[in-house]
């Protein structure tokens, strides 16, 4: 069999450079990099849509464009276009591949980042929300203003997925997380509604009592708006029209009250820093606070230096009454208070405790002597509560005691027990 002369040098010079390819030695690549060049490829181009996406704000760790950096220690980078050029060029993917990927660098226009507030008519597939919990936020309102109802399908760390809470109807969504951001992307999106008037509720199992709070927190801010569970029903039927419990009312005020002032535990938590700040702000100030047993708070006297440095110019008269707490632990709050020479009442000392029993009086009385002292012919009034009167006895035997006529006229009016 005769070979073509012409031919046999050319295929003798591929089978050479095959064996020159297969001596080469491998190509390092890093754990940011992949083996396959379509999965690069895939990668790049998400890096790409992340770039246009968050405007310049999107993070990329430098260990993508660096490789001696370790893994654990790697620092993160504002992404520019510069830099994807730099990852497509020292990439291990074909040169086809890093054209098709700056073409798509050409042709990917910039997206808007959407948060919970954003417009129905702004959501489509390839938005981008800025987290799952905007994202959640955004559809839980289209349900609640809509008036549909759906069920999670799927919820995890990188996908969430949403369907109708009946098969035949096809509204459906799903959002997958983009890699290395907290960027969520819509790529699933029927937003056409074949349900009948009658499927449509009006009680929304998504209209929780988080999202109430949320809808009345400028209510809850605004003092002049006294904020009542009828108050919360009444503004959700006329905002969203729909129907909500007194009880779901009732813990959406406690949560926006919660946001705003903080937790309870967190604010008894917090009351020891907050009494020392207090002291080291305002010196000559007074403060005691008590423990029980098991180092759990029991009583709080404060008294300011203003307070301790005024009741010298005071009448030596001092009214004393306590008011209820209606926080999560209640307790009372007591107030010690006296009049100026302008005769504008002054407040000298204040306490907490748990209720109005003997210890609490006795200990806030004791406190109270060692803040201002005793004057003479000092004169305290109060109700009629025996244990104001028990404290005072104690440690304050040189003053006298009076009742004040306004409770002692409301005692009268009450009916015999």
């Amino acid at each position: 069999m005769k070979v073509d002369n012409e031919q046999q040098p050319s295929n003798i010079t591929a089978a050479s450079q095959y064996g020159m390819l297969q001596q080469l030695p491998p190509a390092t690549i890093n754990s940011y990099q992949f083996v396959d060049d379509q999965e690069e490829e895939g990668q790049l181009i998400m890096q790409i849509d992340n770039q246009h996406t968050i405007q310049q704000r999107f993070l990329l760790p430098s260990a993508m464009t660096s490789n001696n950096e370790d893994e654990e220690n790697m620092e993160f980078v504002p992404i520019i276009s510069d830099t994807i050029e730099k990852i497509a060029e020292t990439s291990t993917a074909s040169k086809k591949s890093r054209k098709r990927v700056r073409r798509k660098l050409k042709e990917s226009p910039p997206c808007k980042i959407l948060r919970h507030d954003a417009l129905p008519e702004e959501v489509r597939v390839g938005s981008d929300f800025d987290n799952k919990k905007n994202m959640t936020k955004f559809f839980c309102s289209c349900e609640i203003n809509q008036k549909v109802k759906f069920t999670i399908a799927r919820s995890y760390s990188k996908r969430y997925e949403l369907k109708y809470i009946v098969e035949k109807w096809s509204w459906n969504v799903r959002a997958t997380k983009i890699k290395i951001s907290s960027l969520f992307r819509v790529i699933k999106y029927h937003n056409n509604h074949e349900c009948s008037v009658d499927a449509r509720k009006s009680d929304q199992k998504h209209a929780n009592s988080n999202f109430i709070s949320e809808q009345i927190l400028e209510h809850v801010r605004d003092k002049k708006i006294e904020v009542t569970p009828t108050f919360v029903e009444s503004k959700m039927k006329k905002k969203f029209g729909i129907d909500i419990g007194y009880h779901k009312a009732w813990r959406a005020i406690q949560k926006a009250i919660a946001s705003i002032r903080g937790k309870p535990e967190e604010n008894y938590q917090i009351l020891p820093s907050y009494i020392h700040m207090i002291v080291h702000r305002n010196l000559g100030t007074y403060t005691s606070i008590k423990r029980d047993e098991q180092n759990r708070f029991a009583y709080m006297f404060f008294s300011p230096a203003a307070s301790i440095v005024g009741w010298c110019y005071c009448r030596p008269v001092i009214a004393v009454d306590a008011m209820f707490l209606k926080s999560k632990y209640r307790g009372v709050l007591f107030v010690a208070v006296s009049k100026d020479a302008n005769n504008q009442i002054f407040p000298l000392s204040f306490g907490v405790a748990n209720s109005e029993n003997n210890d609490a009086y006795i200990w806030f009385f004791g406190e109270m002597r060692k803040a201002i002292q005793v004057r003479r012919e000092l004169v305290f009034l109060s109700d009629r509560n025996q244990s104001i009167a028990n404290g005072i006895r104690k440690f304050y035997p040189e003053a006298h005691h009076g009742i004040c006529l306004y409770h002692f006229e409301k005692n009268l009016k009450q009916k015999p027990r």
